[in-house]
């Protein structure tokens, strides 16, 4: 014991070793520090190099795209258009690749933005729907969308983040279904005075997954296996960025899945109410209550769906799952003294197809004055006069928005009783009596390309558009026209954007006038954005921007109809 007293250290000797052993841990903690600001320091560079590659390389492709979809518009031969398409959607593809990396990486230097600004849910909703809409008839497919009429749809949000995720879910849904239905619904989940809570559930008849793949399928990279990567492309980045999207806006994201029984991939989002008296989306409609409708279509959801949006506007309606249970329900309803105002029918049904019905309709001495709307998945050239001839008074392509159907509904029913005394309602006319009075709008860019693609796209939405080739021309416009938007690009010769919007703005503060002006940007970073907002525009864009897109900019920037506008400057 006492030799083993001997070795032991003094306290001088213990007080010494617990300093070493505190100054050595104090290094090692800088150097985890350091490594941890390197990797950040590291990251950051590798999104700003992301970032330009991105530009540079989508910059070509954007124009690709933009091109083909005019091109698309145009008479071409059935081997052309099968090229163009091709074109079109191997150019996609690239896109949405090119995109995913992009957002990943801004995702792993903590960089991913979210912003806060007023848009309708209803309208977000069904843009994305509308997007996938061929995608989907291309499969055979029925696609339908239901926004719950208990949810508020005047509210605020990030609306580009939003539809990013209904994007990839409903993509891959679309991608993973090769026969069957895929639906998706949006559910109030909670709602306080100034906030909700909404679900959003995208449902489809796919090719599911596996117990194993569930708890997995939200990482990087991932997909169920070799074979479905081969067969049906993409990078695995999707529903990644999806998740990190709806974790940072503090929602949840899950997947509920059989394999080879279809999925329901799900989030949560929470929204801020609009304040009280701020302006919404109108529907162009008169008073449709008290009207009556049967609904007649064999695919269960769809009937749902339809009589869901038609009794969230006071209207009573029915549903029937073939034609001659239908008719039985219109005779017993006249028979009755209920008869039905209006029929809404689709095209594609086994035994008795829409036409087929609309005909029996009209045959009938007691149902000819029904109206008749029919709907199709997979439009025919031909099937819109046959559907004339048989008695219908609109025609209109499936998924049909809540909007649209009751515009298109308004205007059948004020429609003469002799169908021949009207023309056939179509999605084509409909647009065209919305949009009265066009909104002007001037493109300030130097690329032609970008300047052709730019009109296209505006021509498509229903807008007039006028091209100015730099900001010295650009100011000219604007002194002399009364543009309703400008879209400015911030890089030309001559006068770049910056200096063009502060000069437009010098000689507005001579009158009350006030032309918003949209930044057109390659480089979409907060210090960018602050140089557009400090040089007077109200707004950024960045290039490349698709159709749906540039609609809701559009939507909350340009007046129409005497109403407000619904933007306000980002701050």
């Amino acid at each position: 014991m006492a030799g083993t007293d001997k070795n032991l250290p003094k306290g001088e000797e213990i007080r010494e070793q617990i300093a070493q052993a505190v100054l050595e841990l104090e290094r090692k903690n800088r150097e985890v520090a350091e490594a941890r600001d390197q990797a950040l320091e590291t990251a950051g560079r590798k999104s700003e190099i992301l970032a330009m590659m991105s530009h540079e390389i989508r910059t070509p492709i954007f124009g690709i795209n933009g091109m083909t979809r005019l091109l698309l518009n145009t008479d071409l031969s059935a081997e052309q258009r099968d090229i163009v398409e091709t074109i079109n959607s191997s150019g996609e593809a690239l896109l949405k690749t090119i995109t995913d990396v992009l957002d990943f990486s801004k995702i792993e230097a903590g960089k991913l933005e979210i912003e806060i600004i007023e848009f309708d849910l209803r309208t977000a909703v069904e843009q994305v729907v509308s997007l996938l809409a061929a995608r989907a008839q291309a499969k055979a497919l029925e696609l339908a969308c239901l926004v719950h009429h208990d949810v508020p749809t005047s509210l605020r949000g990030d609306p580009g983040r939003l539809r990013q995720v209904l994007t990839n879910l409903l993509g891959n849904a679309v991608k993973f279904t090769e026969n069957g239905e895929v639906i998706l619904r949006a559910k109030l989940a909670d709602e306080t005075d100034d906030a909700v809570v909404v679900r959003f559930e995208i449902t489809d008849t796919g090719i599911g997954v596996s117990p194993e793949m569930t708890e997995c399928v939200f990482q990087p990279f991932t997909q169920a296996d070799s074979f479905t990567t081969r067969k049906h492309g993409g990078t695995g980045l999707g529903l990644a960025i999806s998740r990190d999207i709806v974790e940072l806006v503090g929602g949840e994201i899950g997947v509920e899945s059989e394999l080879g029984k279809g999925s329901t991939f799900w989030f949560t989002m929470r929204l801020e109410k609009q304040l009280e008296g701020a302006p919404t989306l109108p529907l162009p409609l008169g008073d449709l209550h008290g009207l009556r409708l049967l609904v007649v279509d064999d695919n269960a959801p769809n009937r749902t769906i339809l009589r869901s949006q038609i009794i969230s506007e006071g209207m009573a309606s029915d549903v029937a799952e073939n034609g001659p249970v239908a008719l039985d329900m219109m005779r017993a309803a006249t028979n009755r003294a209920e008869p039905y105002h209006l029929a809404i029918l689709d095209m594609q049904m086994p035994d008795m197809d829409g036409i087929q019905l609309a005909r029996a309709i009209k045959a009938d001495p007691t149902l000819a004055t029904v109206r008749l709307i029919l709907l199709t998945s997979f439009g025919q050239p031909g099937d819109a006069k046959a559907a004339h001839q048989a008695g219908a008074a609109a025609y209109l392509m499936k998924p049909v928005r809540q909007s649209q159907l009751f515009e298109c509904i308004a205007r059948v029913m004020g429609a003469p009783t002799e169908r021949a005394a009207a023309p056939l309602i179509t999605r084509h006319n409909l647009q065209e009596e919305k949009v009265r009075a066009l909104p002007r709008v001037l493109i300030a860019e130097d690329n032609t390309l970008n300047q052709k693609v730019a009109v296209g796209m505006l021509e498509e939405l229903g807008y007039k558009a006028d091209v100015a080739s730099n900001g010295r021309e650009a100011v000219d416009a604007v002194s002399r026209i009364r543009y309703d938007l400008v879209l400015m690009d911030c890089e030309m010769p001559e006068m770049d954007g910056y200096e063009a919007t502060t000069k437009i703005r010098q000689r507005e503060e001579e009158t009350a006038r006030h032309t918003p002006v949209i930044a057109i940007t390659a480089h979409a970073t907060d210090d960018h954005r602050e140089k557009c907002l400090a040089a007077g525009m109200d707004d950024c864009i960045s290039k490349g921007v698709k159709i749906g897109e540039l609609e809701a900019l559009l939507q909350r920037w340009v007046v129409r109809r005497g109403q407000e506008p619904k933007g306000t400057k980002a701050e």
